[in-house]
C-alpha cells in the first residue's frame, strides 16, 4: 500500500506579472517507490497559490434615524416650463434615508464589487466603483438595492451590521439604541472606540471624539457656532406678509444638508421688535405646517432679530442664567438668515416652548401650555385672553379657572397660601420672579407680559416659563417689589409667601456672584464681535454696541448687591 504523507514546510510571497501580490504555501511531498530488490524515496516540492488577505476596511459611523440631517442624493425635475427645481420630499425615494459609512485606511484603493454588507438577514453584494485610499464612502439603508442603496434599513432599537471583503469578514459594528440624528461611530476613524455623536460626519472624517452634546438639537444651540438658515419666500407671499405680518405663508427652507420645500413663515414680533421685510425681519418659521417634519427634532422656529439688545448677548445670558438654577428656559444659537438669497443679518436662534420642548423638561409633556402677554393674567373670566399652545383637544381651560378662583381669596385668608401652593409650584415661581428682579426683567410675569405657564400632570401645579428677555440688564429703574403680575402681588400681601420671596431673591443673588457669566459675556462678545460688523442690517453703529457692552458689564457686576441693598 502507497503511504502519501502532506507535510507543510513554509510560505511565501511573490509578485504576479501585474504586480499583485500573491501569497504561496510550499508543500514537500514524499512518495516511497518499491522494486523487486529495494525501496527509493523521492521528494518534491510543489507550490500552491494561496488568496491573499483581505485588506483592511471599517464600518466607521452609522444613523439609524435620519430625520433632517443629511439626504439623499436626489435628481432635478424638470417642469413644463422647462425649470429646474427639487421634487417634493415626499416624491422621493427615502430623501431622509439611514446610511452607513465605510472608511478606507490602506493606500490603495478597493474594488467595490468585492464587499459584502449585513444586517444577518438581507445582503448588500457591491456595486461598481471603488472606495478610494483614506476615503469615505456613504451607503444608504433605504431598502432598494441598487448601487450604493442597501437591501435593507436601520433599526433605532438597536443594529447589528457585518462587513465582508472576498467572502472574509473584516468587521463587525453594532449600534445601540440612539435618538433620531444622532450617530454612531468610531473615535478616531478605525478606532476600537465607539460613541454617540450630535455631530454626523457621513462621507468625512470623525474627529478626535464625539464632542459635548447628548441630544440631536444641541447641534443648533451653540454658541461658538454660527448656522447658516435659508429661505426662499415666493413674491405672493412676500406681498401678503406686507399686508398681514401674522398670516403663514409658504416657503421654501435650507438648514446644512437639508431642503425642505414646503414651511409655513410668519413675521415675528410686536411693538418694539416687529420690523417690516425691508427692515431687520424676525420670522416663526413652522417646519411640519406640511408634511410631518422636523429639524434635529424641533418643529417651529423662532428667528429673533435682536433689534432691542445691541449687545445681541442678553438673550443668550439671561436664559443661560435660569437654566443654571434649575429653572425651566430655552436655550439658544445663533445664525446667519438669508432671504431669497440676500443676507438679513445675524439672527438669534431660539428654542420654541413647543411639545418637543417639554418633552426635554418633563416627564409628562401632555399638559396644558398657556401663553400670556400684554397683560393678561390670572383674574377670573380671563381664560380667553390666554393663547392655548399646548394640551388636550378640546382645549381644557379647568386649571386655568381654578388657579383664577384660588387668586381671588384674600391673600390674609386661612389657609390662603398652602392651598395656592396646592395649585402653583411656588419655590419654582418665586425663583423666576426674584431672577427676573437680579437681571432687571421688566418685560416678563412682572408686567403681565411675554411668559408661558405650563400645568404638570404629574405633580398637578403650574411652572412659570421666562420669555422675552432681550431688554434685560439695562433698566436700573426696575426693583425687586416693582411688579404687578397678580401672583407676585398676591404673594407679596402674604406675610408666609413674601417672606419666601425674600429667601429667593437673597439665593438667585449669590447664585450669580458665583457664576462665571461675566467670562461668558467676554468670550461670546469677542465671538461675535465680526459676525455683527458685518451684519447689513443692524440698528445701530459699533459704538453703540461698545457703550451697552460696558454697561452690561457693570450692571452684571453690581447686580448680586443691588438686591441684596432690599433686603
Amino acid at each position: 500500500m502507497s503511504l502519501f504523507l502532506l507535510i507543510i514546510l513554509g510560505c511565501q510571497t511573490q509578485s504576479s506579472p501585474t504586480g499583485t501580490t500573491i501569497t504561496t504555501e510550499t508543500y514537500s511531498t514524499t512518495t516511497p517507490t518499491t522494486t523487486s530488490t529495494s525501496t527509493t524515496t523521492t521528494t518534491e516540492t510543489v507550490t500552491v497559490p494561496t488568496a491573499p488577505p483581505p485588506p483592511q476596511l471599517f464600518i466607521n459611523e452609522a444613523m439609524t434615524r435620519n430625520d433632517s440631517t443629511v439626504m439623499e442624493p436626489t435628481v432635478f425635475t424638470t417642469d413644463t416650463t422647462g425649470t429646474e427645481s427639487l421634487p417634493k420630499s415626499s416624491e422621493l425615494a427615502g430623501p431622509f434615508a439611514d446610511w452607513i459609512e465605510l472608511y478606507n485606511p490602506n493606500k490603495e484603493a478597493i474594488d467595490l464589487s468585492r464587499l459584502s454588507l449585513t444586517d444577518g438577514g438581507d445582503t448588500w453584494q457591491g456595486t461598481e466603483g471603488e472606495i478610494g485610499p483614506n476615503d469615505y464612502l456613504v451607503l444608504w439603508a433605504d431598502g432598494l438595492d441598487t448601487g450604493l442603496h442597501l437591501p435593507f434599513r436601520l433599526s433605532q432599537a438597536g443594529e447589528e451590521v457585518e462587513l465582508s471583503v472576498d467572502g472574509v469578514l473584516v468587521d463587525t459594528f453594532v449600534v445601540p439604541e440612539i435618538e433620531a440624528d444622532t450617530a454612531w461611530g468610531r473615535f478616531p476613524d478605525a478606532g476600537t472606540e465607539t460613541a454617540m455623536t450630535i455631530w454626523p460626519t457621513p462621507g468625512w472624517t470623525n474627529g478626535s471624539g464625539p464632542g459635548i452634546g447628548t441630544e440631536a438639537a444641541d447641534a443648533i444651540f451653540q454658541t461658538d457656532i454660527v448656522n447658516d438658515l435659508w429661505l426662499w419666500i415666493p413674491e405672493s407671499g412676500m406681498n401678503s406678509l406686507g399686508n398681514d405680518p401674522y398670516e403663514e405663508v409658504t416657503a421654501s427652507l435650507a438648514y446644512g444638508a437639508v431642503f425642505f420645500p414646503e414651511v409655513g413663515v410668519r413675521i415675528k414680533g410686536v411693538w418694539g421688535s416687529l420690523r417690516t421685510l425691508d427692515q431687520k425681519t424676525a420670522f416663526k418659521i413652522d417646519i411640519n405646517a406640511f408634511e410631518d417634519r422636523a429639524i434635529r427634532g424641533l418643529t417651529s422656529l423662532s428667528i429673533n432679530n435682536m433689534v432691542q439688545d445691541s449687545t445681541y448677548t442678553h438673550e443668550h445670558l439671561t436664559y443661560r442664567f435660569f437654566r443654571d438654577q434649575g429653572l425651566v428656559a430655552p436655550r439658544t444659537g445663533y445664525t446667519r438668515l438669508y432671504v431669497n438669497d440676500e443676507y438679513f443679518g445675524l439672527y438669534l436662534w431660539l428654542e420654541s416652548v413647543e411639545k418637543q420642548f417639554l418633552k426635554r423638561w418633563y416627564e409628562d409633556p401632555t399638559g396644558v401650555l398657556v401663553e400670556g402677554a400684554y397683560g393678561t393674567d390670572f383674574y377670573q373670566g380671563w381664560e380667553s385672553y390666554f393663547e392655548y399652545d399646548e394640551g388636550p383637544d378640546p382645549q381644557d381651560w379647568s386649571d386655568v379657572t381654578e388657579l383664577a378662583a384660588q387668586l381671588a381669596v384674600p391673600p390674609q385668608a386661612p389657609n390662603a397660601y398652602d392651598n395656592l401652593k396646592e395649585l402653583v409650584d411656588m419655590e419654582q415661581f418665586l425663583r423666576v420672579q426674584a431672577a427676573e428682579a437680579l437681571l432687571l426683567h421688566w418685560d416678563g410675569y412682572t408686567t403681565a407680559n411675554n411668559y408661558r405657564v405650563y400645568h404638570d400632570p404629574i405633580t398637578d401645579k403650574f411652572e412659570m416659563i421666562p420669555w422675552g428677555t432681550d431688554q434685560t440688564w439695562v433698566d436700573v429703574w426696575y426693583g425687586p417689589y416693582d411688579g404687578y403680575g397678580l401672583i407676585y402681588t398676591w404673594c407679596e400681601a402674604n406675610p408666609a409667601c413674601f417672606a419666601d420671596y425674600q429667601t429667593a431673591l437673597g439665593e438667585v443673588a449669590d447664585n450669580l456672584e458665583a457664576l462665571p457669566l461675566r467670562d461668558e459675556l467676554d468670550d461670546v462678545a469677542e465671538w461675535l464681535r465680526p459676525l455683527i460688523v458685518d451684519d447689513p442690517r443692524k440698528e445701530f453703529d459699533m459704538s453703540t454696541h461698545d457703550y451697552y457692552l460696558d454697561s452690561t458689564r457693570t450692571q452684571m457686576q453690581a447686580a448680586p448687591n443691588r438686591i441684596r441693598g432690599y433686603l
